[in-house]
């Protein structure tokens, strides 16, 4: 039986006062309340009958304790407040009022019986939760919450708060504890609300936070749960409940408005080592930009009883819309990024030959395309009678925005290349909570969801994709600039929908000190999707005069062998059963401890066609669809009050999912039988191309290809594939200290923990269509032993992709925080974390080919462990809060956020030739990125000297770009962009409403008000793309197997990191909100 802490706390949080355990998280819709009642001399109390009242709803909870004196209630609402009736005829009641509980967590009651001669006794709780948000597990609600500062009101803008949830600098991806975004899981109302297949970059199903701000009861971040009952990821798990109807009627409406009047003006600061003096208008030279900035969003809740103490609703709705950014542009053009060799003027004659040559509008690259998202939500609670309760929750979602927008340093992208990106979901979930004697209770619960994405070209279906290569238009001689227009060729035939449904059942049982857990999953996802590129056809052309003449150098094209592409798309339904056990027990006085099973097992009844063009080229079938795969995950938690005011916490455990089914359904998707590929290859030259037609020659070789023939894709699952696994090992310290010595005063809380995690087996993939080019080097190895490759079959073009397992990594991750409340309405929380994530594959890609590609190596066979694409080495934040009452009764509130952290990191490389066969890819189909090999020394033999650069030319490029000259392969993402520092402020009002209990708020929310007060400081960068390389030398692989380096023109404009205009200068938006 775990001991009270001391009471003086109550008033600085209730998670301290009475107990809040955090050594076993529990539903991820509601909370529970246990505890245990002795007497003065430590035994236990057997007449004791507690009640549990629910104040705004009525709700409530009756039950007598059991022979240790203990008594355990699950199933309650989140939040509060709470009153806890103890009863006793032997013993003084007691009653403990105000009590606030959190999604998740177990909370503890665990109180001492007086003689009946001394008077009652009533505890009051804090008005609102307070949690530090420390290391690896958060709860959010409440002012945290409602006064945050969140521009975007998204779920990322709170969930940031905790020292362990990184938001990329593109606003979107949500990296906790260095994993892939898309290893995490999102619950919302016990719905998975994840990107389930992988597409999207946020992780949500949606462009924006798939639910309506004001809808958040709680919010809770788990890095590291050590119950059995938790599962579904292995970076972390977001937990969202929403708000409830009450026995009064509530609600709140609100509009909000942003744009570029109201925001600053940023300043790109250029490259000044590469600025051309002669040139007044050089692209490196600093330069203010233009914003475009046109939001708006509204929406409204609603919430109260349909019959008073019994049956409960709440509604939200929320809609927002905004024009899109236009971040790249020709070289010379006041834009973010500018696409270097590529001129307006070569823009003009693009589009004038689409249109005068091909009858095309290609398109502008200066476009703004809407954003829109819509969200709504029904939450329905019955109270059936106080042993049974229910609830069902519906949702929906719809965005639409534009892709493919961007472009890059050498790329610009014309408006016909972009796409529409549009998403929409459907959920429903029912719950009943159960308790079928003072011991035994249970939960079941019943879920659906259905979701629909598509991309669509804004070119239309009447164009295929156009490549312009080797564009000059500033006449440098550099020729590396590129221009792309129609439909690209990714979203040639792009749709999918998936369902979601799950089942859940889990009882808990208490018995003396120990409650005992147990359960079953059920999981069924049906997937259904297109996906097959170049299905309108995709044109290479050398240069725009080539583009006029209608010579093409290359053409692609694949579909199905009837040409209806639809015959293209794959279908499969995966189900997932899980079991899980676990006894949470109260071991001694001051000591709980967790421990527990999970097990997890897949079930397909669908497969790959078989191949047996496949099975002969590699002796292994491509049939695994993982079924019968499963997993035992054991689970040990543990809390420790060690003293009055410090609690020792930690534990272990086996940690699987999250990975996202594109990597499933590829297999199902590229069997051979879907999708035949006609590549003519570079350096074939095709006179009169027309992208608004498909050659007959390819036609004919579609339509003639065998079923399952070598001129297929094959994506296959290796048959001895085991599920992806990750050991977390945590240990943590919670204090609450005093400082009144020092005149800093008491109640400071003060949070260490370690976390180390050891990915036991993680993804990578293989291709099986390429061999050692034995004719080359040491028999297929350069001299410093690396190999070089070639295709397995001279005359096949396509290839064989095979996932498979590997020893992942590990990382070691440090967290500190310091958090306080003070009596004046100022609360702090500063944090800094530590982290160091290594991995092989980060698998930033979502398909086979960007996965095996862009993961920077040195064998992409055989990826070594280096540090991972998602590290964030270094991060600090403050959160800051100060609210007071300029007008009696009304809250004047000031909220501020603070970040600084290190950038994600990136990897120079050796640069991919696509027309070369003279690399360490050989004539392979795919081009990987190779980590670019240092000479040791002038006289290093693994370098061709004579006839490519010279040692001292080596150094000189080095030096250019800021590398070390150490010899040997650079490691993988060994170089980092600038820090990123920002601010975000929120300013708040309360002013009175037209009626009594009604409350009107005018806000204004400061995106990165740092830059009011420093511009330069305040200045954002991005990665480019999720692994980012840079090209440091051209090369060519000779016959002795020598590196033959050339001149990439390797400069500090070639590093992979754009600048952010509009997150480097400040927006504000301004909101009204009226509750009642």
């Amino acid at each position: 039986m775990m001991k009270n802490h001391r009471l003086s706390n109550i008033a600085g949080a209730v998670v301290i006062a009475l107990g809040l355990s955090a050594s076993a998280m529990a539903d991820d819709t509601s909370s529970a309340i246990r505890g245990s009642i002795l007497t003065e001399a430590g035994n236990p109390v057997t007449d004791a009958t507690v009640t549990i009242v629910h104040g705004p709803s009525g709700t409530r909870k009756t039950l007598k304790v059991n022979e240790s004196g203990a008594f355990s209630v699950k199933g309650l609402r989140v939040g509060g407040p709470y009153t806890v009736t103890i009863d006793s005829d032997e013993y003084s009641d007691k009653t403990l009022e105000n009590i606030y509980i959190s999604l998740g967590n177990v909370f503890r009651v665990n109180e001492t019986l007086q003689d009946p001669s001394i008077e009652r006794i009533a505890v009051t709780g804090s008005s609102s939760f307070y949690d530090p948000s420390s290391g690896s597990n958060s709860t959010f609600s409440g002012d945290a919450l409602s006064k945050s500062a969140s521009f975007s009101r998204d779920l990322k803008d709170i969930v940031k708060q905790n020292p362990l949830a990184v938001v990329g600098n593109d606003g979107n991806s949500l990296y906790l504890a260095g994993s892939n975004p898309r290893y995490n899981s999102l619950k919302v109302d016990g719905v998975n609300l994840n990107d389930d297949f992988g597409l999207a970059g946020n992780g949500y199903p949606t462009e924006r936070s798939p639910i309506a701000f004001d809808s958040v009861d709680q919010i809770s971040v788990s890095i590291a749960p050590f119950s059995a009952k938790e599962g579904g990821f292995s970076g972390g798990q977001i937990s969202v409940v929403t708000k409830s109807g009450t026995n009064e009627f509530h609600g709140s409406t609100f509009f909000e408005k942003s744009k570029d009047s109201w925001a600053g003006t940023p300043t790109d600061p250029g490259i000044p080592s590469l600025v051309d003096p002669t040139d007044p208008n050089d692209r490196f030279l600093p330069k203010e930009l233009d914003l475009l900035i046109d939001e708006e969003a509204y929406g409204f809740t609603l919430g109260g009883p349909i019959i008073k103490d019994k049956l409960f609703f709440f509604a939200s709705y929320e809609t927002f819309e905004s024009v899109s950014p236009i971040t790249t542009g020709p070289e010379g053009e006041n834009v973010a990024t500018e696409a270097g060799d590529v001129t307006q003027a070569d823009v003009n004659r693009v589009t004038s030959i689409s249109q005068d040559v091909y009858g095309y509008d290609a398109g502008d690259w200066n476009k703004s395309i809407p954003l829109e998202d819509e969200k709504y939500s029904l939450k329905l609670d019955w109270n059936i009678n106080e042993d049974h309760r229910a609830s069902f929750a519906y949702s929906h979602g719809f965005s639409n925005s534009a892709g493919n927008n961007f472009g890059g340093t050498r790329r610009l992208y014309l408006s016909s290349h972009w796409y529409n990106r549009s998403n929409e979901f459907d959920t429903y979930v029912g719950q009943l909570f159960s308790y079928w004697n003072e011991d035994f209770s249970t939960e079941v619960k019943v879920s659906y969801k259905e979701s629909q994405n598509g991309q669509i070209s804004l070119g239309g279906n009447g164009f295929g994709e156009v490549w312009i290569d080797n564009i000059d238009g500033n006449g440098d001689g550099s020729a590396r600039g590129e221009i792309r227009l129609g439909s690209d060729d990714s979203r040639h035939a792009n749709e999918l929908s998936n369902e979601t449904l799950q089942l859940a059942v889990s009882g808990e049982y208490l018995y003396e000190d120990h409650v005992f857990a147990f359960g079953w999953e059920y999981e069924q996802v049906d997937v259904v999707n297109l996906f097959m590129q170049h299905n309108l056809g995709s044109w290479y052309f050398n240069s725009i005069d080539d583009f006029e003449n209608r010579v093409a150098d290359r053409f692609e094209y694949q579909n199905n062998k009837s040409l209806d592409r639809n015959d293209a798309a794959a279908s499969f339904s995966l189900e997932n059963h899980t079991f899980f056990a676990e006894d949470s027990w109260d071991i001694m006085d001051d000591v709980n401890i967790t421990y527990g099973l999970r097990y997890e097992v897949i079930q397909n009844d669908d497969s790959p066609t078989f191949n047996s063009g496949f099975y002969e080229r590699n002796g292994i079938t491509n049939t695994e669809n993982l079924d019968g795969l499963d997993i035992i995950l054991p689970r040990f938690g543990f809390t420790w009050d060690a003293m009055e005011d410090l609690v020792i916490r930690g534990g272990f455990g086996r940690y699987s999912g999250g990975r996202p089914n594109v990597f499933i359904s590829n297999a199902f998707s590229n069997d051979g039988f879907r999708i035949s590929a006609f590549d003519t290859g570079r350096g074939n030259t095709l006179n009169g191309a027309d992208p608004s037609s498909i050659p007959q020659q390819a036609l004919d070789a579609i339509a003639a290809s065998e079923q399952g023939g070598s001129n297929s894709n094959i994506d296959a699952i290796d048959p001895n594939f085991k599920i992806a696994s990750t050991w977390q090992y945590s240990i943590a310290a919670d204090y609450i200290a005093d400082f009144s010595a020092v005149g800093l005063g008491e109640d400071w809380h003060l949070s260490a923990e370690l976390l180390y995690k050891d990915i036991e087996r993680d993804l990578i993939w293989q291709d099986l269509s390429r061999e050692l080019d034995t004719s080359k080097g040491n028999n297929g190895l350069t001299v410093d032993g690396r190999p070089i490759y070639r295709r397995t079959i001279a005359d096949r073009r396509s290839r064989d992709i095979l996932l498979t397992n590997a020893e992942g990594g590990h990382s070691t991750i440090a967290t500190f925080t310091l958090a306080k409340k003070w009596e004046n309405g100022i609360s702090a929380n500063f944090s800094y974390a530590n982290s160091s994530i290594n991995d092989r594959l980060s698998a930033t890609g979502t398909s086979t080919n960007t996965a095996y590609e862009f993961n920077p190596v040195i064998d992409p066979n055989n990826p070594e462990i280096g540090t991972s694409s998602f590290e964030t080495k270094h991060r600090l934040t403050l959160n800051l809060s100060y609210n007071t009452e300029l007008l009696d009764g009304y809250n004047t509130g000031l909220h501020m956020f603070f970040e600084r952290k290190s950038a994600r990191p990136y990897s120079w490389i050796l640069d991919k030739n696509f027309r070369s066969d003279e690399q360490l890819n050989g004539d392979s189909s795919l081009d990987n990125a190779f980590l670019a090999y240092i000479p040791t020394s002038s006289s290093d033999g693994a370098v061709d000297f004579e006839n490519g650069l010279s040692y001292n030319e080596i150094i000189d490029v080095l030096e250019g770009v800021g590398l070390s000259s150490k010899g040997g392969y650079l490691d993988k993402n060994s170089s980092r962009g600038p820090w990123t520092t920002t601010m975000d402020l929120r300013l708040e009002q309360e002013i009175p409403g037209f009626l009594e209990g009604h409350k009107g708020i005018f806000y204004v929310d400061i995106k990165n008000a740092l830059a009011i007060f420093d511009k330069s400081a305040a200045r954002v960068y991005r990665n480019d793309f999720g692994t980012s390389t840079a090209d440091l030398f051209t090369y060519e692989i000779n016959d002795a197997g020598q590196y033959v380096l050339g001149d990439a023109g390797a400069d500090a404009s070639d590093i992979p990191v754009s600048f952010q205009d509009r997150a480097s200068t400040w927006v504000a938006k301004i909101g009204v909100k009226y509750k009642f």
